[in-house]
């Protein structure tokens, strides 16, 4: 298939280009810069998607453009007979992302103009990557049902742009399959997210001041995040719309993930100084992912544990 991927040089998108070209799919990667994003060079260079399996180039092409340019978009659909749209851009994931104004732009006008351009040109599914925070503070357990409530700038704007998606879908023929990730991590994320910072401390034997460490959070490593979305892609039938909760069904408290990296890197413990920085993100005091919906739908599960991931870790550290 023709996959037009949209935040291909970020974490995730690097990880599900690499993934998918494998597996043969021709990967359209939509990005800010021009030639290919370093993550998804590493990665190629690395290997790690799959290694018995090499990639060709012509598989994977990169595409420079504004998401709110129509006539970038309408060339892009057009010439790339795009089928699958995998919209994974976003803005306001990163705490150091806080302009409202932008946050809007990027997550709401630009989502619904390529979700209309998408339907405009006949593709046959839209893929939204949005986000728990859509839910707001919870602290049960969690099912597609579960009503939003969003509390902070990047789960109100994923929201309203889901919302919107939805409606130009509806409208169309074209089917929408509406993700909301918990917390993903991996090789290659962000360097100021909590599991890359804690790794690349102990590593090198360096004290950290961090938070108290109580937020309880459902993290799922990329590889299976990757995995859900090959899923999806490689059913035959799919419904024409489908909300599905994507993480990994374990909760655990930043404290507990510290534990589990000392243990496997024999690191001093007291390297982690807990409670030293003053945070508002206080997370759910307890809350648990029901993962029977998307485990029937995908045919899915998660099977990399937290301690697996966190070895994983180490390859780019």
């Amino acid at each position: 298939m023709n996959i037009l991927v949209t935040g291909a040089s970020g974490f995730i998108g690097a990880h599900v280009c690499i993934a998918l070209a494998q597996r043969g799919h021709i990967v359209i990667g939509l990005t800010r810069q021009s030639g290919w994003p370093h993550r998804v060079q590493t990665l190629d260079e690395n290997n790690i998607a799959n290694r018995s399996v090499r990639i060709s180039r012509s598989t994977l092409n990169f595409f420079q453009g504004d998401l709110l340019n129509s006539q970038v978009l309408k060339k892009i659909f057009q010439n790339e007979k795009i089928e699958i749209v995998l919209h994974l851009a976003a803005y306001a994931v990163q705490s150091r992302e806080n302009d409202a104004n932008l946050a809007h732009k990027l997550n709401v006008e630009a989502t619904k103009n390529l979700a209309q351009h998408a339907a405009d040109c006949g593709c046959a599914r839209f893929v939204y990557l949005g986000t728990a925070r859509e839910y707001g503070d919870i602290q049960n357990t969690v099912t597609e049902a579960q009503p939003t409530n969003p509390v902070c700038l990047y789960g109100k704007t994923k929201l309203e742009g889901g919302l919107a998606v939805q409606t130009i879908c509806s409208d169309s023929k074209m089917a929408l399959s509406y993700f909301r990730l918990f917390n993903s991590y991996g090789p290659l994320e962000d360097s100021a997210k909590f599991f890359p910072s804690i790794i690349k401390g102990l590593a090198n034997g360096e004290p950290m001041s961090l938070s108290d460490g109580h937020q309880s959070k459902d993290f799922l490593f990329i590889s299976d995040v990757v995995g859900a979305i090959i899923a999806l892609l490689d059913r035959h039938n799919g419904p024409a719309f489908e909300l599905l909760n994507l993480a990994s069904g374990k909760t655990y408290t930043l404290r507990e993930i510290g534990q589990i990296a000392c243990k496997t890197f024999k690191a001093d413990s007291r390297l982690l100084r807990w409670g030293e920085v003053t945070t508002s993100d206080q997370g759910a005091a307890w809350f648990n992912v029901d993962l029977t919906h998307i485990k029937k739908n995908l045919n899915w599960s998660p099977m990399i544990p937290i301690e697996e991931g966190v070895r994983q870790m180490r390859v780019f550290q």
